[in-house]
């Protein structure tokens, strides 16, 4: 049988503590062909042995309605998963020797089980870590993955051509060393800027004191300028002269000494606006190198927190750098708690061990078995599905006429408007422009297999409930009851009991044919006299046309057979008869047969086959069927 495109899993299933039976609906050949994958409520891989923990039970007719369940012999616990996957073999062992016979069941087997084989890689596929098609591959890019080895990150080597592994410790410290180079290089920085300062202010300290020295050299000029008065204004006055030119003289060693003060201040000044000048030129490298180390830190943190995001309530549209997202960004959602993580075709999906698990694992699972919130995905045991009915709660559905939802419920004595005191009932209910619909298949307990079924009018008014007949509850009519016509009670009628019912009414006892008398009888209800009755029947049958049931007809078998009074023939092997008498041949009668009638008659007379296979007898028959 062909083998569909079904993906060879089910799943994932979420534990509640109560369901133990988990289906799939994959074909296989044996329950062997079949395990399933637990996870604990801490995502870690929790082991089951078949027979101790679980038992595969298939489905009878696996190529009309393949696949089966998977049964726990203890409920799965809250909390935990389970996926169902195939697990056919990967041999072949089905031998083809030469010159043998072709057998296409066989070889369809064969090719059904390359088929799963096939299916259970691509499943195994899809949760693989795979390179986009559209990827230009390169023949130097190595795939092969670094053999396993404990707090070791999996990345791609500084050529990015080999997967390689990183010591997890060392990837920490050397991220923490960025951090703290980053940290350094702010602080040098700091340090430059703060030499610059004091480089400036010891500039302007230098050129004060040469303002200050310049000053001094004007006030020198001055005082020369007065001794040559002095000395012109000593020629009047030797003694005033004299004391002039003592005052000049010391005049000018005191503008000597400004001046000399002055050259040692513009020395000095030279000299800081020389070292300002090597600590501003000091400051800038360690302001470039702090600036060069700062922006290689914020590099990779850009790049880091272009892939994790953080902490997020909803799916973002842009990636914290302000970039569009890319596949692989991750974030954590706070409104569910749970992994985001970006596929490539632009969507956000949910992630749990890298597995592919559909639209279904964003979903909320219902938080009761009688929880109606919509879009909710339906837990095993919801609405008395999947599990026994008398788990949902007897006041639920205290009356058959207002269940409080879809579904499944025990009936038991205390249940109002029930067809039986034990037994399951099927609800369903629809609105429709305002209007509620609803039906309801009810089934007892009992051996009897009565089925019960009701209905609610468009004005919302339950009908009464009506019983199915059916093989199970009715027994068939025989032969003695048909022919008796007395009895009340439901029963099956089958075609010979209606030929035999009125044949004894036509024809009296075994069929036979019943004798008119002269006595008077009663004929369907209505007293008739004798010639009265015969008339009556004469009448009747005059009426019949050729052919019909109640005929008779002239008959002859076309085949050379013996047949008694009373014994039937199908029409087909029969034909309509005459008989002549042929004067050339010793005036011996001959039978001639014409075409066959339809349904079954009965011989009125006696059949008897001839010595040769010529000869034919022919003979009053009725038509029974």
């Amino acid at each position: 049988m062909p083998i569909p495109a079904t993906p060879r899993r089910a799943g994932p299933f979420l534990g509640d503590g109560v369901a133990t039976d988990f289906p799939f609906g994959f074909r296989v050949f044996e329950d062997t062909d079949v395990i399933p994958r637990v996870l604990d409520a801490e995502d870690q891989e929790f082991p089951v042995v078949r027979g101790a923990d679980y038992n595969v039970v298939l489905n009878p007719d696996q190529e009309n309605n393949p696949g089966g369940n998977v049964v726990f012999t203890s409920p799965l616990p809250s909390g935990y998963r389970v996926s169902v996957i195939g697990s056919v073999p990967y041999n072949q062992d089905t031998a083809f020797p030469s010159g043998g016979r072709y057998r296409a069941d066989i070889i369809e087997r064969v090719a059904d089980r390359l088929a799963m084989q096939v299916q259970q890689l691509e499943e195994q596929n899809v949760r693989a870590l795979r390179i986009n098609a559209v990827f230009e591959a390169d023949p130097n890019v190595s795939l092969e993955l670094p053999p396993p080895a404990p707090n070791t990150l999996l990345g791609w080597d500084s050529a990015g051509l080999a997967l390689t592994g990183f010591d997890r410790t060392e990837f920490l410290a050397a991220a923490q060393a960025t951090v703290d180079s980053a940290s350094a290089a702010a602080s040098s920085a700091s340090a430059a800027s703060t030499s610059a300062s004091n480089a400036a202010a010891s500039a302007s300290n230098a050129a004060a004191s040469a303002t200050n020295a310049a000053a001094s050299a004007s006030a020198a000029d001055t005082s020369a300028s007065n001794a040559a008065n002095s000395a012109t204004s000593a020629a009047n006055s030797a003694s005033s002269a004299s004391t002039s030119a003592t005052n000049a003289a010391n005049s000018a060693t005191s503008a000597a000494n400004s001046a000399s003060s002055a050259s040692t201040s513009a020395s000095s000044a030279s000299g800081s606006a020389s070292s300002a000048s090597s600590s501003a030129t000091n400051a800038a490298s360690s302001a470039t190198a702090a600036a060069g180390s700062a922006a290689s830190a914020l590099s990779h943190l850009n790049a880091f927190r272009g892939q994790y995001y953080g902490a997020l309530s909803s799916d973002p549209a842009l990636d914290p750098n302000g970039n569009t997202p890319t596949a692989g960004d991750f974030y954590f959602r706070t409104a569910d708690n749970v992994w985001r993580v970006r596929r490539t075709d632009g969507s956000w999906q949910t992630a749990s061990n890298l597995a592919q698990l559909g639209t279904a694992a964003a979903l909320d699972a219902q938080t009761s078995t009688t929880d109606t919130t919509a879009n909710r995905l339906m837990r095993v045991g919801a609405f008395g599905w999947g599990t026994s009915v008398g788990g949902l709660s007897p006041s639920a559905v205290a009356d058959l006429d207002s269940p409080p939802f879809s579904g499944v419920f025990q009936i038991n004595p205390d249940t109002l408007n029930r067809p039986t005191d034990w037994g399951t009932c099927l609800h369903m209910y629809r609105t429709s422009s305002g209007t509620a619909h609803a039906f309801q298949i009810a089934k007892g307990n009992d051996a009897s297999g009565n089925l019960f079924w009701r209905s609610v009018d468009g004005a919302g008014t339950w009908g009464a409930w009506r019983n199915l007949y059916h093989t199970g509850n009715l027994t068939q009519v025989s032969q003695a009851d048909a022919e008796a016509g007395t009895s009340t009670t439901n029963r099956l009628w089958s075609a010979e009991r209606v030929r035999q019912a009125i044949s004894y009414v036509v024809g009296g006892a075994a069929g036979a044919p019943r004798v008119l008398s002269d006595t008077a009888i009663n004929w369907n209800g209505f007293g008739v006299g004798a010639n009265a009755a015969r008339n009556y029947m004469l009448a009747r049958m005059a009426t019949l046309s050729v052919g019909v049931v109640g005929s008779l007809a002239f008959l002859a078998p076309t085949t050379r057979v013996h047949i008694s009074p009373g014994g039937t023939r199908a029409g087909s092997g029969l034909g309509y008869a005459s008989v002549r008498v042929d004067n050339d041949n010793n005036s011996t009668p001959l039978i001639s047969i014409g075409t066959s009638p339809p349904g079954t008659w009965r011989l009125l007379g006696h059949i008897v086959a001839g010595p040769q296979s010529s000869m034919r007898s022919a003979s009053v028959w009725l038509r029974i069927s």
